[in-house]
């Protein structure tokens, strides 16, 4: 007989009241459970991925029961091994034993993703999507199995306490594993199965993220941030004409940057240099007010070198000009100057 597996998730909480859940929150529990499922299948038992890898681990929801909701989840696809077992089921065993090893003790979970998951950048994508899983503090979330080859007798919480120790984990291994990319998305599709946006980085570097239509989180983010500067957070691959981010951890806006010099010009301390991008134009803009400087260039490099030009017109037109000489506003100006540049600039 065919024994499919039933994984069961109890939330209760903020967005919680009589087995109705928040659409929203029920979509983000659904897809970062599938998502981490799928990341413990390929990086920690070992699956590689081919056509039908998403439908043997995929999982749809089966009912939600009342009280405190209960998300009964099986999976799609129908066929079992020769033992009548689920594929799915040694991913869902994986992803328990380590969410008991958590909440018995947070130490034992990372000794044994440090075991199961050797490479930073593959761990790193599991932690992400753990973190993402796991409630902050006024929801609760637990899990429970009834399978063929193992069943949970009962319920495993999952403690939002340990929500910031996992966040540890993750910024321990970024520093190891991820990188930072700075640039302007410059073309998105967002029709067709699948869906990608580009990057040109400030250091002319492209960068490709492809998605599923599944993505919409993403993807209305993307939307609204189309021909803006941008940071990503993420994990990289490739020495191609275009690089892949196989997996986006934080993206944000980038409104500014903090430099510690301008081409050769040192500062004592950092100053934040405001960043845009003209799209009608196609124009990098950079300024910081205080300084009274300003660079604008087809690519970030022009502009940088441009702000450098600015700088040098400002130093040389008011550093050393006498304050009788200097209208209010030039005064303050220089006083910014003096504030900012190294010593050896004033003599």
């Amino acid at each position: 007989m065919k024994n499919l597996g039933t994984i069961k998730i109890k939330i209760s909480g903020k967005g919680v009241a009589d087995g109705m859940v928040d659409a929203r929150l029920l979509g983000e529990i659904l897809i970062n459970f599938q998502t981490l499922l799928f990341y413990v299948a390929e990086k920690v038992v070992g699956v590689k991925r081919d056509k039908t890898f998403y439908l043997k681990y995929g999982i749809g929801l089966k009912e939600i029961g009342k009280g405190s909701a209960i998300l009964a989840l099986s999976p799609l696809d129908t066929l079992t091994t020769l033992e009548g077992v689920s594929p799915i089921e040694n991913s869902v065993k994986e992803l328990i034993e380590m969410v008991k090893k958590i909440e018995k003790d947070p130490r034992e979970g990372r000794e044994y993703l440090l075991e199961k998951v050797e490479d930073p950048k593959d761990r790193l994508i599991v932690e992400a999507k753990v973190y993402s899983l796991w409630p902050e503090v006024g929801n609760d979330i637990a899990l429970k199995y009834e399978g063929y080859t193992f069943s949970t007798e009962n319920y495993i919480s999952l403690k939002a306490e340990h929500k910031k120790i996992i966040n540890e984990w993750l910024q321990e291994d970024m520093k190891e594993a991820s990188r930072k990319v700075r640039g302007i998305i410059t073309r998105i599709k967002v029709d067709g199965r699948r869906r990608y946006f580009i990057v040109l980085s400030v250091d002319g570097e492209l960068y490709k993220f492809e998605y599923t239509e599944k993505e919409k989180d993403i993807e209305t983010q993307i939307l609204d941030l189309i021909k803006s500067p941008v940071e990503i957070v993420g994990i990289t691959a490739g020495r191609a004409k275009i690089k892949q981010i196989k997996e986006i951890l934080d993206l944000r806006p980038l409104e500014e940057i903090y430099m510690e010099s301008i081409g050769k010009y040192k500062f004592k301390q950092k100053i934040a240099i405001k960043i845009s991008y003209d799209a009608e134009d196609d124009l990098w803009v950079l300024q910081n007010d205080d300084l009274g400087i300003v660079g604008v260039g087809d690519t970030y490099e022009e502009a940088l070198e441009q702000l450098e030009d600015s700088l040098q017109v400002v130093i040389e037109g008011y550093l050393h000009e006498p304050d009788e000489k200097l209208t209010e506003d030039a005064k303050e100006l220089k006083r910014n100057l003096q504030k900012y540049m190294e010593n050896h600039i004033l003599v």
